[in-house]
Formats: C-alpha cells, sequence, structure tokens
C-alpha cells in the first residue's frame, strides 16, 4: 500500500499548472458592507478548461469592448440580492451554460475571472464579475476585470475609488440601470449601491481532490486482491 501512496504524493507534488488544468471548481462566496445592510450571495461552477489557474468567462462583447479574450470556462453562477432597496425587489441573477451559453445575446454583459486558490474574489486585477442582464435590471459588478463596462454608470465622485478590494476602495457594486435613449450609452444609473467589504468565498471543491481520493479507493482494492491472492 505504501508503494501507491507513494504514487499519490508524486500526484499532489505536481505543478499548479498541471494540477489546474484538471480543475472543476465549485464554491459560495459572498459580499457585505452595502448601505442599509445590504449584501449579495451567490455560487459559481467552472473548469479551468485551458489549465492557466483561472475560471473565466467573457462575451464577445465584453471582448471587443475591453479587448479581453472571449473565454467560455463558466458552467453555472448565481448571485442573489439580500436587503437592497431596489425597485425590483430580492432576486437572483441565474448563469446557466447548459441553456445559454457565453455567446447567447442574453449573455452579453456577462463576465467572470476567478483566480483558483486565491481565497477571494477581486482583490486582484485581472478578477472580477460582471452579472448584468438587459435593463431594465439590477447588476453586480465587482471588481478590477470587468471595470471599464460599467464605469460611467458610478457616481463621477466615486470612480476614482473603486477597484481591487482591498478593504480601502470601493470593489463590489450593486447598480439599478434603465433603458435612456437621451444617453450617449443608451442606459442611466436609478440608483448604486456600493461596498468596500472583501469578499468571502468558501473553500472550493476542485475535481483533483476527488480524483486523487479516488485512486486512492482502487489502489487499496488493488492491494487488498494482491494480499488475498498471495495468501
Amino acid at each position: 500500500m505504501f508503494k501507491y501512496l507513494s504514487i499519490v504524493t508524486i500526484l499532489l507534488m505536481l505543478t499548479p499548472s498541471a494540477q489546474s488544468a484538471l480543475e472543476s471548481v465549485e464554491t459560495y462566496f459572498s459580499q457585505d458592507g452595502f448601505d442599509g445592510g445590504g449584501s449579495i450571495s451567490g455560487f459559481f461552477k467552472g473548469t479551468d478548461l485551458d489549465g492557466n489557474g483561472q475560471i473565466y468567462a467573457a462575451s464577445p462583447f465584453i471582448s471587443s469592448i475591453l479587448g479581453l479574450p472571449i473565454g467560455n470556462e463558466l458552467d453555472y453562477a448565481e448571485v442573489t440580492f439580500n436587503n437592497l432597496d431596489t425597485s425590483l425587489g430580492a432576486q437572483t441573477i441565474i448563469y446557466d451554460k447548459s441553456t445559454a451559453d457565453i455567446f447567447d445575446v442574453s449573455n452579453f454583459f456577462f463576465g467572470f475571472a476567478y483566480n483558483i486558490g486565491s481565497g477571494t474574489i477581486g482583490d486582484e486585477s485581472n478578477e472580477g464579475i460582471s452579472f448584468s442582464p438587459f435593463a431594465p435590471s439590477t447588476n453586480y459588478l465587482l471588481g478590477e476585470a470587468f471595470l471599464g463596462l460599467f464605469i460611467e454608470s458610478i457616481a463621477m465622485e466615486d470612480r476614482d475609488n473603486f477597484g481591487t478590494c482591498n478593504g480601502i476602495n470601493f470593489c463590489g457594486a450593486v447598480l439599478e440601470l434603465a433603458p435612456d435613449s437621451d444617453s450617449e450609452s443608451g442606459i442611466t444609473t436609478v440608483s448604486q449601491n456600493l461596498s468596500a467589504a472583501i469578499v468571502s468565498v468558501s473553500a472550493p471543491t476542485t475535481l483533483i481532490y476527488l480524483c486523487i481520493f479516488s485512486i486512492l479507493i482502487l489502489f487499496n482494492r488493488f492491494s487488498r486482491k494482491n494480499c488475498t491472492l498471495s495468501n
């Protein structure tokens, strides 16, 4: 059995890039600190298809506007608005790749970037979330990665103080947007609610550790079988 455990030890010592290539990540996250005691809570599941250590999704529109690559690694995600005083009230935004992936027009303004194992979301400049249906809508913007998409929807006096989550800057925004044919962007901000709180992320479940656990079970069974035959 010790011989097989040595093989598993080698698997655990694989380089981060080799591990990432196998990783399917799912985790819960939340952010509080919004005015009025409001918060958001969410869940996501994604697969690191290119093995670069990040779960990444960005629509063709976001790619064209911000000069970012298109990505389709997010399998499912949802964000729930809790105790936030918006005209649409309590609601949950859902992204489901199985019914409409990042290329679907309904996900025009959707983007997601999470560095696997970072412990939070939005504390690095290449991380962020844009959960943004077509207006009229309530939208969640986090971090710096997709900030350029809605920076003009944030009040002028707050724009320079919005970016990565460092406990000082604002980094989370709940934006209520409505169509406006008179504005250059075609939308207007009905309300905004900002937070500087660090995003809380639960310990992610990753495919690689499930695989290693399965290998351990198989090796254990194989070892027992060999012992039985030798006896």
